[in-house]
């Protein structure tokens, strides 16, 4: 299969996803929408064995890594400058933010600690 007939079935696949998510949700039902990712995903994931022409290299690689570490530290502050402001907005007494400014800067702790676990498990050679 050519790259572009696996773009335009990936195209296709999400669309329909995007359809089944959205009229499970109109619906209330929560458990279609797991059940039609895992089967979107290993469409995905066949139709991409399937490409005969190259799709990934180191290049390609190297960008993403690139690209994934500067947007998990541009998320990372944000979110906890986020849960800085709303705490403090909740102290002087306006607001009360504080339950959701506590669980964003607990999301920041739990991913600095992920963060280290990885970075520690990559460090040791086992990439």
């Amino acid at each position: 299969m050519k790259r572009r007939t696996f773009n335009i079935l990936g195209i296709i696949t999400i669309a329909i996803l995007g359809v089944v998510i959205g009229e499970s949700i109109k619906v209330g039902n929560a458990v279609i929408p797991v059940i039609a990712m895992i089967i979107a995903m290993i469409i995905i994931y066949t139709l991409k064995r399937n490409v005969d022409e190259v799709m990934e290299d180191e290049r390609i690689y190297k960008i993403g890594e690139k690209a994934s570490y500067l947007t998990f530290k541009i998320f990372l502050t944000m979110i906890a400058i986020l849960g800085v402001f709303l705490v403090a907005l909740s102290n002087s007494g306006m607001y009360s933010f504080e339950k959701e400014g506590y669980t964003l800067l607990y999301s920041t702790g739990v991913l600095l600690i992920l963060y280290l676990i990885s970075y520690g498990y990559y460090s040791r050679g086992k990439i």
